[in-house]
């Protein structure tokens, strides 16, 4: 047999252990797993604050409502993110956050009064809280150099699950009632619950124990911590404008059911169009030239909410916060484990995404209770002014002087 022949039959490349095909299939079953993970968490959130509002809410109760969902992981994210990486593997925790996912959508639907919305919305912060295991599983199967790719794909995929739950959920609430539109988005979870199962896990070196001394020498930790405060205010306004009190707006100029979700959906529909474009914005513009664009344009939107009184000028100014929150969300995602070795990754992940938790608690929390005090339509422009703030601190040189993917 000549050279050439032999080094046309070399075996096929692998990595992490992976086949091209193996990890082909791995992608594509994770990538529907996670679809259907997250469209059982977003089916009912178009209705979920005029849902409570319905059981007795005031508009401070309905903040603590929504700001229940990240709670949960507020307090997890960091020790699952630790504890994943001492352990080598995420797989387990990710099983687990579909458990929880089912078992907090259902006592949802089942809730009679707000106190118990509040229970069942923790329980779904807690199957959220699994997204840290979620991204690095998935960041598993890509090259360090791929990073940003593989936020942005998965990024788009949970936008994808955003917008047709949402879609599912405005209308199954529209045509069969509230409660039915928990009991899908259970069944969702049931559902992919086994595609999960079918995904191998890439091998990953164990961690040492976690030590604050180790912690503090982790590498890029500034930038850690500040694309972390970034996110911190890009979350409180999403969360707390947008899927907080943007409804209550709609439901104040005449919006339907079906229409309260086809706000989320659109807004979704944009954030995952934009997650899949971010490796192309970034070559052009830059990561701190792109953020600092995102977050004016969700600047923009929030400002002009509470001049709008047709819902689909609303649509439309949701739409920019959702091509906004696409762009933002990803780009400080790979920013956050960019120098991270594999082995630590979950760590990192845990601190940024515990993190970022605290905008959407704070967001949703603070709003209300601003809007009991100062009115609904202060709720936007509080916003506003803190995604102006996000595209300033954005301008910080840690993440000027960046290049590269």
């Amino acid at each position: 047999m000549s050279s050439s022949s032999r080094g046309q039959q070399r075996p096929t490349a692998r990595f992490f252990g992976l086949t091209p095909s193996v990890r082909a299939s791995a992608v594509a079953f994770l990538c529907l797993a996670i679809f259907l993970f997250w469209a059982s968490l977003y089916v009912f959130v178009p209705i979920l604050p005029v849902y409570a509002e319905a059981l007795g809410a005031s508009l401070s109760m309905v903040g603590v409502i929504v700001a229940s969902y990240a709670i949960a992981q507020l307090l997890l994210r960091i020790p699952l993110g630790v504890w994943a990486d001492v352990l080598g593997r995420r797989k387990p925790f990710l099983v687990a956050g579909f458990l929880a996912a089912m078992g907090g959508v259902l006592l949802l639907g089942l809730a009679p009064n707000p106190w118990l919305l509040f229970c069942g919305r923790t329980v779904t912060g807690i199957a959220a809280a699994s997204w840290v295991a979620f991204s690095v599983f998935f960041a598993g199967y890509f090259p360090r150099r791929q990073t940003a790719q593989a936020m942005g794909i998965i990024s788009a995929t949970n936008g994808a699950a955003q917008v047709l739950a949402s879609l599912l959920g405005g209308f199954t609430a529209q045509v069969w009632g509230w409660q039915v539109t928990f009991f899908v988005g259970a069944g969702l979870a049931v559902v992919g619950l086994p595609l999960l199962l079918l995904t191998p896990e890439t091998p990953v070196e164990r961690a040492r124990p976690f030590s604050y001394r180790g912690f503090l020498k982790m590498p890029s930790l500034s930038l850690l911590l500040l694309v972390s405060f970034i996110c911190i205010l890009g979350q409180f306004a999403v969360h707390g404008a947008s899927l907080g009190f943007v409804p209550l707006h709609g439901d104040r100029i005449g919006a339907s059911h079906a229409e309260l979700g086809m706000i989320m959906t659109v807004m979704f529909a944009a954030s995952s169009a934009a997650s899949l474009a971010v490796v192309y914005v970034v070559g052009r513009l830059g990561y701190s030239v792109s953020l600092a664009t995102a977050f004016l344009l969700m600047a923009l939107a929030f400002v002009w909410v509470p001049f709008i009184h047709s819902v689909p000028l609303l649509i439309l100014s949701q739409a920019l916060v959702g091509v906004g929150r696409g762009v933002f969300f990803p780009i400080l995602m790979a920013l956050s484990i960019r120098a991270i070795p594999p082995s630590e990754r979950g760590t990192a992940m845990g601190v940024f995404q515990s993190l970022y938790a605290v905008g959407m608690l704070l967001g949703p929390l603070l709003l209300g209770f601003w809007a009991d005090w100062l009115g609904l339509d202060s709720v936007f422009y509080l916003s506003a002014a803190l995604c102006i703030m996000g595209g300033v601190v954005s301008l910080a040189p840690a993440i000027v002087r960046l290049r590269g993917q």
